[in-house]
């Protein structure tokens, strides 16, 4: 059983932070998908480039959506490993913990899509605060070993959640969240911060 850790907001917006939620085995595969998807991810203009309202670019990283790269999802480890996070079992013990959970728990199937994006940090590379277009984050982070930056921590308002090689972490997508700057240690390219995000949406009755 996965080991969950339940945190709030001052403003008491729950989150939920699961380390090594993937074995060794499926860690190493992720980790080796992405390395190999990255020399095709695009900077901050690019694939999901994110503004305030007068322009200024607050994202600055390089991303791609998984799509983007699988004409067949079902091709890649990314998305067939991060179903897990969508098991009844997980989804159960999630929704004793958090009521944000409970809407997803209806009958034997969860009534959810997802959409994945993949992002990848090196030198000064950051997101400013913002939102996401969803009902439910999660935020999956791993690096090449060994370590050769700091920094890339989250806050969800007011409250950091530190980066950490195969943690998860889960929230209310409309939780205000940026992400500090990373720090590299030497000149390493493919050395930097790995997040994979999926962006949990509620199927609309007609989808169902």
């Amino acid at each position: 059983m996965r080991k969950i850790e339940l945190d709030t907001t001052t403003s008491g917006i729950p989150f939920v932070v699961v380390d090594n939620f993937f074995n060794e085995y499926e860690a190493q595969l992720i980790l080796n998908e992405l390395k190999t998807i990255r020399p095709f991810f695009e900077g901050s203009g690019g694939s999901g480039g994110a503004t305030k309202p007068d322009g200024t670019t607050i994202k600055f990283n390089n991303s791609l959506w998984l799509y983007y790269y699988f004409s067949n999802l079902d091709f890649s480890h990314i998305h067939r490993l991060t179903r897990q996070y969508y098991e009844l079992e997980f989804v159960s013990e999630l929704a004793e913990k958090c009521w944000v959970f409970k809407s997803l728990l209806m009958g034997d199937s969860l009534p959810c899509r997802d959409a994945i994006q993949l992002l990848y940090y090196e030198q000064n590379n950051n997101y400013d605060v913002h939102t996401d277009r969803a009902f439910l984050t999660f935020l999956y982070w791993t690096h090449e070993a060994p370590k050769k930056f700091s920094g890339g921590d989250v806050f969800l308002e007011d409250k950091k959640v530190k980066f950490k090689f195969n943690r998860l972490l889960i929230f209310p997508s409309i939780t205000p969240h940026r992400v500090t700057p990373v720090r590299m240690q030497e000149e390493a390219a493919g050395y930097g911060r790995y997040c994979i995000s999926n962006f949990l949406h509620q199927r609309t009755m007609d989808e169902n």
